[in-house]
């Protein structure tokens, strides 16, 4: 259509210029002195024409010469580059399918051929990547050495790959380190904050866990009820690794929420530390204060915990305590097993068999006829304590096949 429009316009213009030529009969008189030339006009308007026609063309094809080698470089440019990017796409498909020998190889040629810095600190990454995935740490370590790397567009990407294979190797305070300067780029890139709670929890660092599990949750990261799980778990490592001594533990509990307070978690930690201490009242009482908020199975059994320190009257006061329980959780095996520890260093014996042996009826344990066994064995009962020893060996056997199977 193109075509025909430029035939019919060139057509319309050749008849123009045929209607203009026989209207016009005028002469023009060019004086070169000693010469005299009469031309007609017509044809000195076609000859400057016909003569800027081909200068033009003699300075265009000028200009194509002296431009050829420059046309010629960005032609292999971009050519280089397509093939460049269609590595890049090839060893892109072969990472994520898992094929890493062929991205690094695949990748490796993309670095080659690429010009521009960043396409380059892409290749170099992904072959970083490849090669860490295939254990070719040399290799790894010489694509993130690159210059490229160093940029500020593609810094932060080499920081966040590094950091994530140092978390990878175990490389946890290396780790910190790279992901300090990543921070130092993006203060609340999630990932960084991911990364960095991974190294924290690994080296143990539980008092610094808590702000960046608050970071994270705002952040939307992590939904509400696992941020509650993570912080009781971290308060509850930092209780049992980091906290020395009674006075260190006062200030630590009281910084506590009321309902971090009575968590059955930090409650069981918290009294096995106070317990360590002979703080046996303070450690009775944060249990009798966290099961009235919430009924706790494992707290009851550390209510017995540790029997062998508590005075008579202490005594007294925890089965009084637990048989006051027992109303309301009548049922409760742990309950049970724990009224019958209290009532046996007490010399109940007689209310420690029942309390044991209704634990038992209610659900059997290994640690349940372990205890009945030992009871049994103090009143010379020995064939019915050989019973339950055997008994609990039986749990426990079928325990360790549940766990196999």
């Amino acid at each position: 259509m193109r075509a025909l429009f430029w035939t019919l316009a060139l057509f319309a213009l050749a008849v123009a210029l045929t209607l203009v030529t026989k209207v016009n009969t005028g002469y023009a008189i060019l004086i070169i002195p000693p010469y005299r030339i009469d031309v007609s006009f017509n044809a000195l308007v076609f000859f400057t024409v016909l003569a800027f026609v081909v200068v033009y063309f003699i300075v265009r094809a000028i200009a194509t010469t002296i431009a050829l080698p420059h046309k010629v470089r960005a032609f292999h440019e971009r050519r280089k580059k397509a093939e460049s990017l269609q590595h890049m796409q090839d060893a892109l498909v072969a990472f994520f399918e898992g094929r890493y020998a062929r991205a690094e190889r695949i990748a490796a040629k993309a670095l080659d051929l690429e010009i521009d810095a960043k396409p380059r600190a892409i290749s170099a990454l992904v072959a970083a990547a490849s090669s860490d995935a295939i254990k070719n740490i040399d290799k790894r370590d010489a694509y993130l050495a690159r210059s490229e790397l160093a940029l500020e567009d593609t810094q932060l990407a080499r920081l966040m790959t590094t950091a994530n294979m140092q978390i990878k190797e175990h490389k946890f305070e290396d780790a910190l380190d790279t992901l300090a300067n990543a921070q130092s780029i993006a203060p609340k890139l999630t990932t960084a904050l991911r990364l960095e709670l991974t190294a924290r929890q690994q080296l143990g660092q539980h008092a610094l866990i808590p702000p960046l599990i608050e970071q994270l949750e705002k952040s939307e990261a992590i939904n509400p009820a696992q941020a509650i799980r993570m912080r009781r778990h971290a308060l509850a490592q930092q209780l049992q690794d980091e906290i020395r001594d009674a006075s260190q533990f006062k200030r630590f509990w009281h910084k506590l929420d009321d309902s971090l307070q009575k968590d059955p978690k930090l409650v069981l930690a918290a009294s096995k530390k106070l317990n360590s201490w002979q703080q046996y009242d303070q450690a009775g009482e944060l249990i009798a204060d966290a099961l009235k908020n919430q009924w706790e199975p494992g707290l009851a059994l550390a209510f017995a915990q540790p029997a062998e320190g508590l005075s008579g009257k202490e005594l007294l006061a925890r089965i009084q305590q637990a048989e006051d329980w027992l109303k309301q959780h009548p049922n409760d095996a742990s309950l049970l097993l724990t009224l019958g520890r209290l009532c046996k260093q007490q010399q109940l014996w007689g209310k420690s068999r029942s309390y044991l042996e209704a634990s038992l009826a209610v659900a059997s344990s290994a640690v349940t006829h372990i205890e009945l066994a030992r009871l049994l064995t103090q009143l010379e009962e020995h064939d019915a304590a050989r019973l339950h020893f055997e008994a609990a060996a039986s749990e426990v056997e079928d325990a360790l096949a549940e766990d196999e199977g």
